[in-house]
């Protein structure tokens, strides 16, 4: 457990600077059609949804970052296609929770903030459940084709699956946070 916190933490540390740089540049260019003054792209930073998509690409970053970027070149990505079904237990590291815990929770933030960043794309909680599913499988299936290509890891069937039960439980998550909400607001 000690080692999966302390994997989550220098995985964030690294990654969202560049991450949160990133998104920035990429919400001012694409900003820069609406105003082209600093005024306006400070007055930008104040507007919630505004920061919500910053944060998104954020955490899209720190995803890539820790499924391609920050690996080396020396996999065999066709090794194991199949293969992370299973809890493994490591002698120095213990349970190698990338395989199920890591893979499922790395897709629950990243649907939780798409859902209260972009709100009003969603008209139903079907609605929510297939398009957050569908973003997450498509997301995953992207990375892991990345991985493939690049040679950054194992293109792996049971790394898609996770995902996107990840992006599923955190569809859960929201729909009980609203539920929750609308009730104490009765």
């Amino acid at each position: 457990m000690l080692y999966m916190i302390k994997d989550i933490l220098k995985t964030t540390l690294l990654s969202v600077p560049y991450g949160f740089f990133i998104a920035l540049a990429i919400t001012l260019c694409v900003n820069r059609a609406i105003g082209n003054n600093f005024k306006h792209y400070t007055s930008l930073l104040n507007k919630k949804r505004f920061r919500l998509i910053l944060y998104t690409i954020t955490y899209i970053f720190m995803l890539l970052y820790r499924t391609v970027l920050c690996r080396s070149s020396d996999y065999e990505p066709l090794s194991d296609v199949w293969g992370g079904w299973g809890i493994e237990i490591f002698e120095y590291t213990g349970i190698d929770y990338g395989t199920i815990i890591g893979n499922v929770l790395m897709f629950i933030p990243l649907t939780l903030i798409i859902l209260f960043t972009f709100p009003d794309i969603f008209s139903s909680i079907k609605d929510i459940f297939i398009k957050c599913t569908a973003f997450s499988f498509c997301l995953s299936l992207i990375i892991e084709l990345l991985q493939l290509i690049f040679h950054k890891g194992t293109f792996q069937i049971s790394d898609i699956v996770y995902n996107t039960l990840g992006g599923a439980l955190g569809v859960g998550l929201f729909v009980l946070y609203q539920t929750k909400i609308k009730g104490r607001r009765k």
